[in-house]
């Protein structure tokens, strides 16, 4: 499958989620959070090697690197930009 991890997620990009891997834990946790296939996120901020804040579903949550690196994204256009 094509896209990179959330963890490699730039400040202030936007992107959709494509799939979520790990064991079942760790896709609860992250569909808790709102992190599930089809999801546009945008990183709100983030410490390289550890947590980022995300915007997601209205609401913004703090995910993990280690979490951030299960998370398979494809960067996406901004709603509101042209293009």
């Amino acid at each position: 499958m094509s896209g990179f991890p959330l963890a490699q997620a730039g400040y202030g990009e936007a992107v959709e989620v494509l799939a979520v891997d790990g064991g079942a834990g760790a896709r609860r946790k992250l569909t808790d959070l709102g992190l599930v296939p089809g999801q546009r996120i945008e990183i709100v901020t983030r410490q390289p090697g550890g947590p980022m804040l995300v915007a997601v579903a209205g609401t913004r949550v703090a995910v993990g690197f280690g979490l951030a690196l299960k998370v398979r994204v494809a960067a996406v256009a901004r709603q509101g930009s042209e293009g």
